[in-house]
Formats: C-alpha cells, structure tokens, sequence
C-alpha cells in the first residue's frame, strides 16, 4: 500500500471512532498536504467538501517566485488574487479580498449541502484579515472542516490545532514513523 493510501485509510480509521468532528493536515512544505486533502475528497471521504470552503494556490514566475497568490470559491468556482508577490520575498496579502470575497465564500461554505467544507490553506496571509479568521473559526460551527495548515506559529493556527475536537494529522510526524 503506498504512502497516499496508508494515510487515507489511518484517517479514515481516526475518523470513523466519532472522537473528532475536523480534520487539520500540517506538515512542512512540500509534504503533501494538498495532495492528501485532494485525495480524501477523490475518495469521497469528505462528504460535500468539494463544493464547500475554499483553496488557495500560487502563481510563479519563470524563478519560481510567486506573483500572486489566487483564492478560490470551491462553491462558486470563482477566484480572486488574495496576495501579490514583489519577487523578493512573502506575498503582501490584499486584506480587501480576505475582507470581502474570502469571508463570503467561507460563509457560503457554511450554508452549502453536505457535512464537510475544505480549506487548502490556512497560513500567514489569511492572518491579514480579522473577517476572514472569524469566518474561518465559525465555519468550524457550522460545517466538519478538513483544513490544510501550514507549520508557522501564528494565533489563528495556534487556536485550531488547540481544539479538542480535531484529528490533527501532521505529515512529518507520518514520515518518521515510516523511516
């Protein structure tokens, strides 16, 4: 069985005991968060989730710098460009799309059908915006949540790997155990 599928079925396993209600994959970069949480929606474990929440993605230059960071409305389908890089370092987030577009997709996410919503990823940028972090918290209210969360120590990151009603399944911590 590979990698992909030892994960999906541990999860899948953790989740079915009915302890955890959320799901938050962390791990560093290059791990496989995404292509995790990809791969439990492929399977159809997270019912709903695929037209629910929100995913976030980066568009490099030739350097492979990123220009801009895009946001998209898994419920709508519509994307907005939420950061803009300088090519020098960390996108600088446009909190006016944090503000306004992201907050609304989490907030169709909440009312959308099925029980799960997907969020790929949760980082440093959505930190820019006070809206879109309480959004994000009360989707957690509203719908089970698989969220994708970058390793960094930041307040909003801190509170949700703090719940006592999530299954956090960190990647480099399943890396070792495979080693």
């Amino acid at each position: 069985m590979d990698r992909l599928q030892s994960w999906t079925q541990q999860i899948k396993t953790m989740l079915a005991q009915g302890e955890k209600r959320h799901l938050l994959i962390t791990g560093s970069r290059g791990a496989g968060k995404t292509t995790l949480l990809e791969h439990l929606l492929l399977e159809g474990l997270l019912d709903g989730a695929e037209h629910a929440g929100v995913c976030s993605y980066a568009v490099r230059d030739d350097g492979g710098c990123a220009t801009k960071v895009m946001l998209r409305d898994r419920c709508t389908g519509q994307e907005q460009p939420m950061a803009y890089g300088d090519g020098k370092g960390k996108p600088k987030a446009d909190r006016e799309v944090l503000d306004h577009f992201g907050t609304q997709a989490l907030y169709r996410a909440a009312e959308a059908s099925g029980s799960w919503a997907a969020v790929d990823e949760v980082g440093f940028l959505e930190s820019a915006s006070e809206s879109y972090c309480a959004a994000l918290v009360e989707l957690f209210n509203h719908k089970r949540v698989a969220a994708v969360l970058r390793k960094a120590n930041l307040p909003l990151i801190c509170s949700l790997l703090k719940r006592s009603d999530t299954l956090v399944f960190d990647l480099d911590e399943q890396q070792q155990t495979i080693k």
